[in-house]
This record gives structure tokens, C-alpha cells and sequence, in this order.
């Protein structure tokens, strides 16, 4: 065996291992958006559930810390994703045609606590707080609009405004990595 084999065999090893460490989190975001994509949805549904796997296995595969980030992320993203659900379901107002102001705010309530629980797992970290926030933030974002998109475009920049009066000043508040 020569070193070259030997480099190809170490580097498939470590790919391996890091693709290990990407599946439980990508297990779980796949079995969200096949739970999205057996309700009755929005035709937008599918390219949202792509981007989340997307963005799941990308971040499961990039750093320790974005790997740790996705489920605290896809977590959070169930808050917003069920909230305008169970709103409606308790008969509201909300429906997928007849929107009411209630289901609407359901979607920023559901960021603004969804931002919440980010921001306060990421209080753990003692390095890494910024990756953890935007990785997290994102993935919790993308998990919650599958739920908020049935509202359209209000429900999605709601969404995004309940986290971002979260996340936004925790990472200003958020310790800068030490320069090299």
C-alpha cells in the first residue's frame, strides 16, 4: 500500500465520519418535511423542504459547531411550524384562504419564542456563539416557514421578523472570536 492509497483511504474515513455526524440531524428535518408534504400545503413546499435539507446536511457536514446547531435550529423551527396549525385548529379564524390577524401573529409569536430558545441554547457555548446563532437561526427559520408559508408572503417576512427581534441583538451581545 502506498501513500497515496493511504491519504484516499484516511480522507474517505474522516468523510465518513463527518457524514455520520450530519444524519441524525438530517433524519430529523427529513422526517419534518415529509410530515409538511403530507398535509395539504403550498406549491412553494417542496423547494422550501429541499432548502432545509440542504442547508441540514451542509451544516451537519461543515463545523462542530454548526453540526451541533441543527437540531437546537430544527427544535425551535417546530414552534412556528405547528402554532398558525393549532391556531387553526382551534377555529380561529385562520384558514388557508380567509386569514385572519390572529394567524398571522401566530407566525411572529412563534419566531419571537422559536428566537428565544435559540438565543438561549446558544448562552452554553463558550466559543462559537455566532456560528451557532445564524446556523441555528437558519434552520429554525426554514423549519418554521413550512408552517407560516400557507399565510404567503406575510406569514414569511413575520416569521422572519419574530426571529430576527431575537437573534439580531444576541449577536451583537455575542463574545467576537479572538483574532489570530
Amino acid at each position: 500500500m502506498d501513500s497515496t492509497d493511504l491519504l484516499r483511504r484516511a480522507r474517505f474515513s474522516y468523510e465518513v465520519g463527518r457524514l455520520r455526524v450530519a444524519l441524525p440531524g438530517l433524519a430529523a428535518a427529513v422526517a419534518l418535511v415529509a410530515y409538511v408534504m403530507s398535509r395539504p400545503n403550498h406549491s412553494q413546499v417542496p423547494f422550501l423542504g429541499a432548502l432545509l435539507l440542504a442547508s441540514v446536511l451542509g451544516a451537519g457536514l461543515w463545523r462542530r459547531v454548526s453540526a451541533r446547531a441543527v437540531l437546537p435550529g430544527l427544535t425551535a423551527g417546530l414552534v412556528p411550524l405547528f402554532v398558525p396549525a393549532l391556531a387553526m385548529q382551534a377555529g380561529m379564524g385562520c384558514g388557508l384562504r380567509d386569514c385572519t390577524t390572529l394567524c398571522l401573529v401566530s407566525c411572529l409569536a412563534g419566531g419571537i419564542v422559536a428566537g428565544g430558545v435559540i438565543a438561549w441554547r446558544s448562552t452554553a457555548l463558550p466559543e462559537g456563539r455566532r456560528a451557532f446563532l445564524a446556523v441555528a437561526g437558519a434552520v429554525g427559520t426554514l423549519a418554521g416557514a413550512l408552517g407560516c408559508l400557507q399565510f404567503g408572503a406575510l406569514g414569511l417576512l413575520l416569521l422572519v421578523a419574530g426571529f430576527a427581534v431575537i437573534l439580531s441583538p444576541t449577536w451583537a451581545l455575542a463574545p467576537r472570536p479572538a483574532a489570530a
